[in-house]
């Protein structure tokens, strides 16, 4: 298998908090365990959290309608115009919109302190389980071959390099974004089978 495999235990969310913050599969019920340790505590990390979470998940005005996750939105959103020409006439709406998608992020409106580095931690953790998980990610030829660990594994650090590395230099971010990309890239390495090689491999970046 590509990751590392753990048997996931039975988690009280409040012990020890906030060790199992991001163990809560559900966001809402997230949300409400956090407002009562800020009603309780009135913690300025749990706070913190809070206004993290809240840009993350917007609330919809729908009644029961699924929060839709900000972060990923932006990643994918990065990857599709990210991989679009420019040109003389559309350089300034497409920088402003590469711009729009790394601000969703986190990266160039906020202070990459500790609460906000681990909410980068727990995304990229999310978009590499999803990766994987994913049939028709890990698969060509219209789903009928499967890729194998390696080349799987590439892809994956190929596109962290793409969204966190080359684009950023296209439209001279690449100091801004600088901080995520190491979230992102050490998350990947401590996730995956071979990860530092694969980087290297990917990136041109010698192995530590």
């Amino acid at each position: 298998m590509l990751l590392h495999k753990e048997k996931a235990p039975t988690i009280d969310y409040k012990a020890n908090w906030p060790a199992h913050y991001y163990d809560i599969p559900d966001i809402d019920t997230r949300e409400k365990l956090l407002l009562e340790m800020v009603e309780v505590h009135g913690d300025a990390d749990d706070q913190r959290r809070l206004a993290i979470l809240r840009k993350r998940y917007p609330v919809v005005a729908q009644k029961n309608a699924p929060r839709k996750d900000a972060f990923v939105a932006a990643w994918m959103n990065l990857l599709i115009d990210g991989r679009l020409g420019t040109n003389f006439l559309n350089r300034k709406k497409r920088e402003r919109d590469i711009r729009q998608y790394f601000t969703a992020l986190g990266i160039l409106n906020d202070t990459p302190d500790a609460i906000l580095l681990e909410e980068w931690r727990q995304f990229a953790r999310l978009w590499i389980e999803t990766c994987v998980g994913d049939r028709t990610y890990d698969s060509t030829a219209f789903g009928l071959f499967h890729l194998s660990d390696e080349r799987l594994g590439k892809k994956i650090a190929s596109e962290i390099h793409e969204v966190t590395g080359l684009i950023p230099a296209r439209f001279g971010l690449r100091e801004e974004v600088r901080c995520f990309r190491e979230v992102m890239k050490d998350t990947y390495i401590s996730m995956v089978d071979e990860g530092a090689r694969y980087w290297s491999e990917v990136t041109g970046e010698p192995l530590s």
